[in-house]
């Protein structure tokens, strides 16, 4: 019986340490350094303006597939469709 005790701790501890969470390998003061620079240009908004650049990209696309909708209905309901 102690040796199933044993065993059954063992797994346990090997569970326990399989499942925990372990952290990403830190980064050294010289890596650290060298990325602050590039971070520097990187707007610091709400919401950044690659991401607004690319919602107004969206914005214009929709009003194109919506523009080219409505010819579409309009060239059906001529041809009686």
């Amino acid at each position: 019986m102690p040796r199933l005790l044993s065993a059954g701790f063992l797994v346990a501890a090997f569970l326990l340490t399989a499942c925990s969470e372990s952290s990403a390998p830190t980064e050294t003061s010289a890596q650290t350094e060298a990325a602050a620079p590039a971070q520097a240009n990187i707007p610091q908004g709400v919401i950044p303006q690659a991401q607004l650049d690319a919602m107004a990209k969206a914005g214009n696309v929709s009003n194109v597939l919506e523009q080219a909708e409505q010819e579409r209905r309009k060239q059906m309901e001529a041809q009686g469709l």
